[in-house]
């Protein structure tokens, strides 16, 4: 059987292998910051762990949406409420509070994917339909309760791969990410085992951190209707609406700070420009990048690669619930006419990076992905340091 303290090692190596090569990013990016001759790039590399995003939050957790300036409005109010409650702890300091509960959520995400993964896998190793780990013998004689070592590769790779993929450096800055994986990962374990309330609740919490938070609503509306038996009513009542009474709060919260209820999505609206299809959507780039217009590029790479792990996903016949979620969040994440920070969406789609450890089953792969990422990963946190990419 899966064991919370099996994650802990695989789970502890990335996420030290991760800060490694943000370091490594912060070095490349004081040496090219002049070479390149990007402007504010210097001002930019002094914000340090508070860059873009996190520069908002900061000021969210010190005075609030009142007191910040009005585009503010369009992040969602958990985790600057989370960093105000905490700081107290840390002598009153907001930043300090912001960065520990990103850095520790990082480490606890990475071992609640672990869990998933194991236990999915557990799951679909015994062929019950049921999506709990049974007892007794499995069909090849061997003993339930030893988990089977691929199983557990699987589940040591899922961890430490989410660490060091290239867009996954926001994990250790004052960034929602890390966050929302332990609340996504944890609401697909938690409908994995059939406890409906503990995922009507995390998926709650995941609705009122991001917008795309609700998107679980798909997940939990498919694992309902395969259930069997029935759950009762009052569990599906309950697990279909948090993900939306999350959303809700969060747009009421704001709009106590603003006297603003839709300034949100008025303001998300700008930003993306609207919708568009995203097969024309993931085209655009490729046309541009053949005239030489290099803007789009890493965000066609992101769109490569999720596509591959989309593929994947399916190839190795995931949930249900987890292809649907998945498909629902790729079409939400390339269906706006701005893609920017998409490598930082997509790496909370849990199944995809599921997908990448399941397809990362022989050495070589696992040799190329370490060492491509790790080098990405630093190439990017100096882009982004010096402004060069949107994270």
């Amino acid at each position: 059987m899966p064991r919370w303290r099996d994650s802990i090692v695989p789970s502890l190596i990335g996420w030290v292998w991760a800060r490694l090569c943000i370091a490594l990013g912060f070095l490349i990016a004081g040496q090219t910051v002049t070479v390149l001759d990007n402007p504010g790039g210097h001002a930019m590399i002094r914000q340090g762990l508070f860059v873009w995003d996190g520069a908002y939050y900061r000021v969210l957790s010190q005075v609030w949406y009142g007191g910040a300036n009005p585009d503010a409005a369009r992040f969602f109010p958990l985790y600057p409420q989370l960093a105000r409650l905490l700081a107290p702890v840390f002598g009153g300091n907001d930043e300090i509070a912001l960065l520990v509960i990103s850095n520790l959520s990082a480490l606890l995400g990475a071992m609640v994917l672990w869990m998933l993964t194991a236990e999915m896998l557990e799951r679909a190793r015994h062929g019950g339909q049921d999506h709990g780990v049974s007892g007794g013998q499995d069909p090849g004689g061997g003993q339930v309760g030893v988990l089977d070592s691929a199983i557990r590769s699987t589940a040591d790779r899922s961890a430490w791969m989410i660490a060091i993929f290239p867009a996954a450096f926001v994990f250790a800055y004052a960034y929602t990410e890390s966050l929302a994986l332990v609340l996504t990962a944890g609401t697909l374990l938690a409908l994995l085992r059939r406890q409906f309330f503990v995922a009507a609740l995390l998926a709650f919490g995941a609705a009122i951190l991001r917008p795309v938070g609700g998107l679980l609503l798909v997940a939990i509306a498919v694992e309902l209707w395969e259930c069997r038996p029935r759950p009762a009513l009052l569990k599906s009542l309950v697990a279909l609406a948090a993900p939306v009474a999350g959303l809700v709060s969060a747009f009421v919260w704001i709009w106590v700070s603003t006297d603003d209820l839709l300034r949100p999505l008025r303001l998300q609206g700008e930003i993306r420009r609207g919708f568009q299809d995203p097969i024309t959507r993931m085209l655009e780039p490729i046309g541009e990048l053949l005239k030489g217009d290099f803007r789009d590029t890493y965000n066609l790479g992101f769109m490569i690669v999720f596509a591959f792990l989309a593929y994947q996903a399916v190839r190795f016949r995931q949930p249900r619930s987890w292809l649907a979620f998945m498909f629902a969040s790729l079409l939400v994440l390339q269906s706006s006419q701005v893609t920017d920070s998409l490598g930082r969406y997509g790496v909370i789609v849990v199944p995809l990076v599921v997908a990448l450890a399941q397809w990362a089953d022989v050495r070589w792969k696992q040799v190329a992905y370490g060492a491509g990422a790790s080098v990405m990963l630093a190439w990017i946190v100096s882009e982004a340091m010096i402004g060069r990419l949107v994270p």
